[in-house]
């Protein structure tokens, strides 16, 4: 709208005209100014096309982000173990004799517990992959503990043997998970029922209930390269083993190396110290 057509609908009776005003002229001046001003391009949204990221790229990206997890999850337990020494250590601080006889006589029985416990794992082929080839035996050990992880390979995949071997070494730190594999040629109905198609996979048994499938090695091997600590925090983070125990030991070892490093290096420099002292006294 323009300045004449405002007027006209404030004044439809053209009694500011009689003021002097020529709102006609207005109009045109106005129009005139705004088609002697150069018009804008406007801005056009660059077309990238598709991503150009490789194959490679993508696969690094997956492996850098499995290790931050990997990290994440670790020094989470790290500081949630501290934390509980820290408040042990207070509560030991803070504790008189009748305290810590009690405390000495629930401790050993959480021992007993616990090594009870442990006679009944290994007694059921707990902290080995327990091979086996009758289908019914899948419903009997899935039956038989809590935790159960089987191994559905093929002698003919190149990754089957390099799983077991990582398998292996987990299951001898996790006592409270079941490990165990079977040979897809000796379970045709358990392949059709579980609509298992790729190998390895790897299937998650709890409470007698399968809840998980990890098909191929993209789940904890996107780059390929399988590693016994992060094939751990994997099964950790899907809560079938207690404690990442092999990622625990490697920080613990890398922590006291690094004491027993700047220890060295002070030593040595006090060393250094001394043998310039003794140089002095020697002139």
């Amino acid at each position: 709208m323009n300045l004449f057509e405002a007027a006209e609908e404030d004044d439809p009776f053209g009694d500011l005209e009689d003021q002097g005003i020529d709102y006609h002229e207005m109009a045109e001046k106005q129009a005139s100014e705004q088609s002697s001003q150069p018009q804008q391009p406007q801005s056009q949204m660059i077309n990238t096309g598709p991503s150009m990221m490789s194959k490679q790229d993508m696969q690094k990206i997956k492996a850098m982000k499995m290790k931050m997890a990997l990290n994440k999850a670790v020094n989470k337990v790290l500081a949630e173990e501290e934390s509980k020494l820290d408040a042990k250590i207070n509560k030991l601080s803070n504790m008189n004799e009748d305290d810590l006889e009690e405390l000495r006589a629930k401790r050993l029985e959480q021992l007993k517990a616990k090594q009870i416990q442990r006679s009944k794992w290994l007694a059921n082929d707990h902290g080995r992959i327990h091979e086996i080839v009758d289908q019914k035996q899948f419903f009997e050990n899935v039956k038989s503990t809590k935790h159960v992880i089987c191994l559905f390979y093929s002698k003919t995949s190149k990754w089957a043997h390099i799983l077991q071997e990582h398998l292996t070494l987990i299951a001898r730190k996790h006592l409270e998970c079941k490990f165990m594999q079977i040979e897809a040629l000796h379970a045709p109905f358990l392949i059709e029922r579980l609509n298992i198609w790729m190998m390895p996979t790897l299937v998650l048994a709890k409470d007698n209930k399968v809840s998980t499938q990890l098909r191929g090695l993209d789940w904890c091997a996107p780059d390929g390269k399988i590693e016994t600590i992060r094939l751990e925090a994997k099964l950790f983070e899907y809560g079938f083993l207690e404690e990442t125990y092999l990622a625990i030991e490697k920080q613990m070892k890398k922590n006291d190396g690094a004491v027993a490093n700047k220890t060295k290096k002070k030593q040595q420099m006090q060393q250094q110290d001394d043998d310039s002292e003794d140089d002095l006294f020697d002139d």
